[in-house]
Order: structure tokens, then sequence, then C-alpha cells
């Protein structure tokens, strides 16, 4: 992957139209930044799609369009999140039952591509787990 942006002496660099070129453009440096941003979630995406094909596959588990969307949303986050929160999120853009959200966040811990970080204790009887994003 070539450079998009590039910093050199106090002076910032974009790639326009493949080649380098300084700007003090905030509009410009902020929408290659933003490009960069996006291409980061989405290569992040990619490498934890392919771990859950092999893991789906090894252990004959279904590939189903649910696991997808709720990874997809999973790779949005750059923080901590509840399954709660992760629940919230996925229906506003694809519906999924607490049941589905629930089992799909337990394959996704078996094969690693989440942890749960900690655990809290609401009223000393609701416990909710924060999980993580692996990298």
């Amino acid at each position: 992957m070539s450079k998009l942006i590039e910093i050199r002496e106090n002076k910032v660099f974009v790639d326009i139209g493949g080649e380098m070129k300084e700007t003090n453009d905030c509009t410009l440096i902020g929408a290659t930044v933003l490009k960069l941003v996006n291409q980061s979630k989405s290569s992040l995406f990619d490498k934890h799609k392919r771990s859950l094909d092999n893991y789906l596959e090894n252990n004959s588990l279904r590939k189903t369009p649910e696991k997808y969307a709720i990874l997809e949303k999973i790779c949005e986050y750059e923080r901590p999140f509840t399954s709660k929160e992760l629940l919230y999120k996925m229906e506003n853009t694809y519906r999924v039952s607490k049941a589905t959200l629930y089992k799909t966040l337990k394959v996704f811990k078996e094969c690693r591509i989440i942890k749960s970080d900690s655990v809290i204790y609401v009223n000393n009887s609701f416990k909710q787990v924060i999980f993580k994003l692996q990298n």
C-alpha cells in the first residue's frame, strides 16, 4: 500500500493523483486521514473475516449473514463495548435476536476475534461483560 499522507519537516504532504504534494488544506488533510481510517477498519474486518471463515469451516458451523453483520459492527468500535451496546447498534442497521448475538459473541471469543475484558456487576445481580476486539 502506498502512502496517502506524510509529514516531513513540519509540512504535510498528501497523495494527489499518485504524487505526494505539500498542502495546508485542512479539508484535504482530514479527508485523507478519514480514508486511512476507513482502510484500516476494512483491513481489520477482512483479517477477522478470514479467521471466522476458517473457524466456522473447521468446526462445521454455518456461515450466516448475521455473524458477518455482527463482525462488521464490532470492527467499527474503537473502544471496549458491551453486548447491550452492540445489540442497540445492530438494531439500527441489521436486526438480530439477543440469542443470535450472544451465540455469535461466544463463537467470536472461541476463535479469538474478541476477548472478555472485564465483568461489571450492577445492583449485585446483573452481570455485564465488557468485550474488546483483538488486533
